[in-house]
């Protein structure tokens, strides 16, 4: 889809739908907009986001998709987006500049989604010494490619990363200007289908090291405590709409991401959208079920953007500063009071 021009209007928020205890006090001014600018690109980790739109969950407020393959934090910056999937680095970055960006709500985390994928004559990730590497080196592609040559005792300065859109990594790899690359779904499908190519390392193997994340302006987030709540409450309903209405949904989320219903149902097998208690665990440094929660994230990308001279080396980097626990928390105690 075309990237839309907004114009750079502030939300005015209201009371939306029930659930409203969960939240701190809000204005009772009628809301003049009720549209929620949001600028992402197309990944099927926005499945439960998509059905929530589609059956109305996110009860006053609209989500308008803004569809990106680049500029996305751009975007979020200049205001012409509310709310924006970002990456940690990005997000990092952003609070070493002065721009108070926050993370209010885990949206999915990746498992076998992202992946290096190589030609066959690539074995195994000892083999990647000397290569050039295809990535976009501003998302998690760089993260999970550090990760996996630490695994196998190597370093970034062992290859030779370069940058590019995750959505051109699978022509570098089939024009043979690269023997492996890093990208995610679905161009990892349109790789691995092809005779002579396999995943040779995915997120699967590091749970919750790639994560995807909503985000804002402290300012949007604290002003607009309505819409916040209903992106949250309405992401968990569509997750659970999937889980019991499966084959409507997976039409539902192909048809928003301009394929099949049953492409869209494999490769949703490549992430894990969070409950209710996994995104509480996550935001508050608690490992569930071995997935990577956000301190240790924040801490893992702070030091590679220092190890990759990104970040200065006495730069500091808190959990307190990105994260914005209070809606997630407040909801999280509000229902486990009730068991």
């Amino acid at each position: 889809m075309i990237f839309e021009k907004l114009l750079k209007k502030p939300l005015i928020i209201a009371v939306a739908i029930s659930a409203a205890s969960f939240f701190p006090q809000e204005s009772l001014a009628e809301p003049a907009v009720l549209t929620i600018p949001f600028a992402m690109n197309s990944w099927i980790g926005y499945a439960p986001i998509f059905v929530a739109s589609h059956e109305g969950y996110f009860g006053r407020y609209k989500l308008k998709y803004i569809h990106m393959d680049t500029g996305i934090n751009a975007a979020l910056l200049a205001g012409d987006v509310s709310i924006a999937d970002l990456s940690m680095n990005q997000i990092i970055s952003d609070n070493q500049r002065g721009q108070y960006i926050q993370l209010f709500m885990p949206i999915d985390y990746s498992n076998g989604a992202d992946a290096i994928v190589a030609t066959d004559n690539v074995k195994n990730v000892s083999n990647l010494r000397g290569l050039r590497i295809p990535l976009n080196t501003h998302s998690y592609s760089e993260l999970l490619l550090s990760y996996a040559l630490t695994k196998n005792k190597l370093n970034l300065k062992d290859v030779k990363m370069v940058d590019l859109p995750a959505s051109d990594v699978p022509s570098a790899l089939l024009s043979k200007t690269a023997y492996a690359g890093v990208t995610w779904s679905p161009h990892v499908q349109a790789l691995i289908s092809r005779p002579g190519y396999h995943v040779l390392y995915s997120s699967k193997q590091a749970p919750g090291l790639i994560s995807d994340s909503m985000c804002a302006t402290h300012t949007w987030i604290t002003s607009h405590p309505g819409a916040a709540k209903a992106v949250i409450t309405g992401m968990l309903k569509g997750e659970s709409y999937i889980k019991a209405h499966p084959e409507k949904s997976f039409e539902i989320i192909g048809k928003a991401l301009g394929i099949t219903a049953s492409a869209a149902k494999e490769q949703y097998l490549g992430v894990v959208n969070p409950n209710l208690i996994s995104m509480f665990d996550m935001m508050n440094g608690k490992n569930n079920n071995g997935v990577l929660p956000y301190n240790k994230s924040i801490n893992m990308v702070s030091n590679l953007m220092k190890e990759t001279g990104k970040l200065t080396q006495n730069s500091i980097v808190t959990p307190n500063r990105i994260l914005y626990r209070q809606y997630v928390n407040a909801l999280y105690s509000k229902t486990m009071d009730r068991k």
